[in-house]
């Protein structure tokens, strides 16, 4: 039986420059591992998985071979292994870093543990995170391509990497650390009058799904609304997630610690996706 479990995932909008091809934003990870480190030492019955977006080691990538495309033509092999060859790499210098902090930091890659049929999760090897968990080491998985049943290979998000680990970990919550704030009415960075949606729950889900825009990077995952859309289909509940703005110093400190801080998305309800 697992301890306690909460889920961390930091966007690739945070960790990576996402106008420049394949480069980490080191000083933003850095902060964020003295963030975890100071959380971790106050939290000794909490055990952690971290997750990170691709950012621009994937996205562009994944969209220059057609990745997530549901037709199985021009997919390469090649193209698929360069692109999750790329993420592997991203993985293993972010390992290193937090591991030199003093963080057991776990790289998992995600295309040798997760199977997806027409982009959905449909098996994974899950031994290998429960058993690093339980020798008190963080396990560390990305946004990845991967196999696919029907397409050959599919995008696996790290949204959706995070709501199925959820679910089959049995953990508290998710944090979801992104470059905003929160959820807003419109996308505030093309509107500064845009408010923040404080809390998102049964009643005024449907609503907040028509605020949401797509992201405004290339984006294979669907941005904000396909976070959403992949919270509202987690299918034990209550759900628990907090969306906040990971690239602002001691934010994630607070998220972990459970203060007030950007959206909560709060659902009891039985979902119908």
């Amino acid at each position: 039986m697992l301890e306690k479990v909460r889920i961390l995932k930091i966007g690739g909008s945070v960790i990576t420059y996402k106008d420049k091809y394949s480069e980490l934003n080191t000083m933003s990870i850095k902060n964020i591992i003295l963030e975890i480190k100071r959380w971790l030492e106050e939290a000794n019955d909490t055990k952690l998985v971290f997750i990170s977006g691709a950012g621009s080691f994937g996205h562009p990538l994944a969209h220059k071979y057609m990745l997530n495309k549901e037709s199985i033509d021009n997919k390469d092999s090649l193209c698929f292994l360069q692109t999750t060859t790329n993420m592997q790499r991203m993985g293993n210098i972010i390992a290193n870093v937090f591991q030199k902090k003093g963080i057991p930091l776990f790289p998992i890659q995600p295309s040798s543990i997760f199977i997806t049929d027409k982009g959905r999760i449909v098996d994974c090897y899950l031994k290998s995170i429960i058993i690093a968990i339980k020798n008190n080491q963080i396990p560390f998985l990305w946004g990845d391509s991967v196999f696919d049943m029907s397409h050959r290979y599919r995008i696996l998000s790290g949204d959706q990497i995070s709501t199925y680990l959820y679910e089959k970990l049995n953990a508290s919550d998710i944090l979801f650390g992104t470059n905003v704030d929160g959820i807003y009415t419109e996308n505030p960075f093309k509107n500064k009058y845009a408010k923040i949606i404080p809390e998102v729950n049964d009643e005024n889900y449907k609503e907040v799904l028509e605020y949401l825009s797509h992201s405004s990077y290339v984006d294979v995952t669907q941005g904000m609304r396909g976070k959403l859309e992949e919270i509202y289909a987690i299918k034990k509940r209550p759900v628990r997630c907090v969306i906040y703005n990971a690239g602002l110093k001691n934010n994630t400190y607070k998220a972990l610690r459970g203060e007030k801080i950007g959206t909560t998305i709060f659902l009891r309800g039985e979902t119908h996706g």
